[in-house]
């Protein structure tokens, strides 16, 4: 541990323990196949930005191409 510490850039997160850094990696993975399941639902939740239109910007095109 003193070794790790003594590094020019010590590590944020140490897990100590062959038991303990398995489960540790198991439980992150396991998380992180879980978010990028989940990645479509994440994305799609971005608000708009200035060079993509709205729904309702292109709602009111549709209809002022109807008129």
């Amino acid at each position: 541990m003193i070794a790790a510490m003594a590094q020019e850039s010590p590590p944020r997160r140490l897990v100590l323990g062959s038991d303990g850094f398995d489960v540790v990696v198991a439980t992150l993975e396991s998380a992180l196949a879980e978010i990028r399941a989940s990645e479509p639902f994440s994305r799609g939740a971005d608000f708009p930005s200035a060079s993509q239109p709205t729904v309702d910007a292109v709602r009111h095109e549709r209809h002022q191409a109807q008129v």
